[in-house]
């Protein structure tokens, strides 16, 4: 899920003119393309391995070959889509930061009235009041890797 992308002249309470709403609204289309790509490239990779622990499983529970070769098929077509994935994301990233620049550069020649009636919302009388994140709003791309050895003699 995109969202508007951040521009320092959007504050809280104040009147912002709908073309640069619209302005900001074409550059979060074109990023919703970068998005959908990292997150199938994401999604497979994180597939693969998955799918790894799975025929890891299946080894250990003495599974039989012909079963685990099959397994073992599946998971090497994951990580060819994978690969296509990545590259597919690559090429859409350069083709969308080139056409974000161009949007950019085509906004920035714009002059937004900003002599617009001071703001309608009465600071005195509201209050900031704040609201727990849900978890579907966030998004984390981590990874734990753990580096140790075992000297022991």
């Amino acid at each position: 899920m995109s969202s508007i992308p951040f521009d320092p002249t959007l504050n809280l309470g104040q009147i912002v003119s709908l073309s640069k709403i619209d302005d900001l609204m074409e550059i979060a289309e074109i990023q919703k393309r970068v998005d959908a790509a990292l997150d199938k490239m994401n999604n497979l990779i994180r597939m693969s391995y998955s799918l790894g622990m799975v025929k890891s499983e299946m080894t250990n529970m003495n599974a039989g070959f012909d079963k685990i070769m099959k397994l073992n098929e599946k998971i090497l077509d994951v990580k060819h889509a994978s690969v296509d994935a990545a590259i597919a994301y690559a090429d859409t990233v350069v083709e969308c930061e080139d056409l974000i620049q161009e949007a950019n550069e085509r906004h920035s020649k714009k002059n937004y009235s900003w002599e617009s009636p001071e703001s309608p919302m009465d600071y005195g009388m509201s209050k900031v009041t704040s609201f727990p994140l849900g978890f579907e709003s966030l998004k984390f791309d981590v990874q734990y890797v753990r580096n140790e050895s075992n000297e022991d003699s």
